[in-house]
Formats: structure tokens, sequence, C-alpha cells
């Protein structure tokens, strides 16, 4: 056998070649990085704050890093998103950083393609959702409802895997809907969010149809009707006939215009973790 052969038969020798071969496109990439002007408002919005302006320097190179690793990118800036958003959500120009991290977010969830990075994304949207609802802040950022509205039509419009992703979310979309109530924000339109909800309730309970009725499941497994009254109405609450009313309930709500009372409504429906 040649050594030009027993070369190219050396998988460590080609292992080599191949990571030298991404290291040098990443160096040339990054010598002509560019960064778009649009993610500056990130580095405003913490100017004042040494240690955090480094934090957002290092995620705005990766977000404009040609090889942008989503894997790096989604926990460094829910990290950030969370934890700091007491110090630059009261910025002049924190509404528009908290679109801009939302609209991140929302990115990941539309161009990652495997499974999991679009559950990270979609978790931290969510989560990160949560957070700015329930944290009012001095001034009471008049832009932010508007933000939010927008964010939640966007949602509407995900396919349905990613639709089903965020119906089965451990950061439930009741949750924030509660939230919205509480905080009760001036301007805020409900429409959008409402019709979030139901699309997400309707999935829910259509997906729970195509199982067994829990309550027949249990007869059948037990040969008898549930021991406690506590433990016949979980079951019931979910069982198949109580779905369908939910069903029916859903397909009687006015579909627009109905606003912070249609949320209160919703909310007395049981979603997928019930409550």
């Amino acid at each position: 056998m040649s050594p030009d052969a027993e070369e190219a038969r050396d998988p460590s020798k080609v292992l080599l070649e191949s990571e030298a071969l991404r290291r040098n496109l990443q160096e040339t990439a990054v010598r002509d990085l560019v960064i778009d002007p649009k993610y500056r408002v990130l580095q405003e919005v913490v100017e004042h704050y040494r240690g955090l302006r480094k934090t957002v320097d290092s995620l705005v190179f990766e977000l404009n890093h040609p090889f942008r690793n989503w894997r790096v990118i989604l926990p460094e800036l829910r990290g950030f998103a969370l934890k700091n958003f007491a110090s630059y959500g009261s910025h002049p120009g924190g509404p528009k950083a908290v679109e801009l991290i939302l609209e991140v977010f929302l990115e990941a969830l539309a161009t990652a393609r495997r499974a999991e990075i679009q559950h990270q994304a979609m978790e931290s949207l969510l989560a990160y959702l949560e957070k700015v609802i329930q944290t009012p802040l001095d001034g009471g950022l008049p832009e932010l409802p508007s933000v939010l509205g927008r964010c939640f039509v966007r949602l509407m419009g995900l396919p349905e895997a990613q639709c089903r992703m965020l119906a089965r979310s451990p950061h439930p979309l009741k949750r924030i809907g509660k939230g919205l109530l509480a905080r009760d924000m001036d301007g805020f339109d409900f429409d959008a969010f409402n019709r979030l909800l139901v699309q997400c309730l309707r999935m829910t309970y259509r997906d729970w149809l195509q199982e067994e009725d829990p309550l027949e499941w249990f007869r059948r497994q037990f040969g008898q009707d549930p021991p406690s009254r506590e433990l016949g109405e979980a079951l019931q609450a979910v069982s198949h006939p109580r779905l369908e009313e939910c069903l029916s309930r859903l397909d009687l709500l006015p579909e627009n215009g109905a606003g912070r009372p249609l949320t209160e409504r919703l909310l007395e429906l049981p979603g997928h973790l019930t409550s």
C-alpha cells in the first residue's frame, strides 16, 4: 500500500485536517465580522455596568458570527436576560432591548434544525416573557405592551410541532396570562394573547382525546371506581366527556374583541398542566 493510500485511510489525520479547516474558516470569518447595528441597543442599555458590558460584547460577537452556535448563545442570552432585567429594563432603550431578545429566541426557534435546540429556545422565550411580565419597573415602560403584543402575534404563526412545544411547556401560557392580568399594563391588547391561548388549549384537548379516557382506564385497570372523591374528581377533570365539553366551550367563545374578560374566562379552563 502506498504512503498516500495509508495516509488517506488514517481517520485521525482526516479529523485533524477537518478541524484545521474549520478553524481557518472561522478565523477568516471573524476578521471580516460586521456587527449588525440592531444589536447595539444591547450594549447601550448596559453601558454603565462594566461587568455586564463585557458579557454583552461577547453575546453580540456570537450573534454576528457567521458560524452562529445556538448551543452557546441560548444559555448565555437567557442568563443575561433573566438575571439582569432590573438593570437594563428601566433604561430608555429597555423596551427595544426586550424586543430584540425576544426576536433572537424566536429566530433560534425558527432556524435551529435540532428539536432539542428548538425546545431550549422555546423554554428561554417563555421564561423571559414571565420575567418581563412579572417584574414591574420604574417608569412603567409604556412601549412594553406593544412589544409583548407583537411577540404573541408571531407565536400564533408557529408550525404545528412548535405550537405543541408551546402548549406543553413547563412555563404555561395560563401562568403568563395570570401575570398579564395581575400586571394590568395600560394599553396591552389581550386579543392576540387570547387567540394564542385558544389555539394551544384546543391542541391540548385534541391531543388528550387521542389517549384512553383516564377514568375508563382506571376502571379497567382496577375493576372499580376511584376509591376517593379527590382521585375521582381529578380523573373526571381530564375525562373525554370533560375534554369534549371544554372544546365546545372554546367554540362558543368570541374570537376577537373580548379582551381582558375573555382572558379571565379562558384561564378557568384546564391547560396542559391542568392549572
